[in-house]
């Protein structure tokens, strides 16, 4: 689990925005001792919304005053505002697609409805778990390899297509 690049070298890569990064470094054992099951999808905004409307709750986004981040199409980039969260992320998209910006207080909750709903426990992956899924059986940085450009093919991420528009 981690990474065998420092913490300036994942800031500099742009991997994480903040001083958690601290925490990637160096790559080491974990053990994860008892099985586990991980959703083969993400939670799609329909999935979401039927939540919200079933129990009336409100993300940490729609209650926080700061709002999430979102896409600004005047200034062309992300930035936090109270207009953002998982209704309006700044950007289109269908009830098919994940659902983006709840946070995991959010998440949590929802997981604890569709407990209560379909009579089997639910929770979020530790960050063990979800890593070993992520990697994939590799030992590289992603799933297909070092280069990032390749992200795009397997994840809901920018590649640098996306990013040269946005400059």
């Amino acid at each position: 689990m981690g990474s065998d690049e420092s913490p300036d070298q994942l800031k500099d890569a742009g991997i994480f925005a903040d001083e958690k990064v601290m925490n990637e470094s160096p790559r080491h054992l974990v053990k994860i001792t008892k099985p586990f099951y991980l959703g083969v999808h993400e939670v799609t905004r329909k999935q979401f919304a039927s939540f919200v409307e079933e129990t009336g709750y409100r993300t940490d986004a729609e209650r926080n005053g700061k709002g999430a981040k979102g896409f600004d199409l005047v200034e062309q980039n992300l930035k936090f505002d109270t207009k953002y969260h998982w209704r309006n992320p700044g950007w289109m998209q269908s009830s098919d697609h994940p659902v983006v910006n709840v946070s995991w207080n959010d998440a949590v909750k929802y997981a604890a409805w569709l407990s209560t709903k379909e009579g089997k426990p639910y929770r979020l992956p530790s960050e063990a778990e979800w890593e070993y899924a992520c990697r994939a059986g590799t030992t590289s940085k992603y799933q297909l390899g070092d280069d990032p450009e390749l992200l795009a093919q397997v994840g809901n991420v920018a590649d640098g297509t996306a990013k040269a528009k946005l400059t």
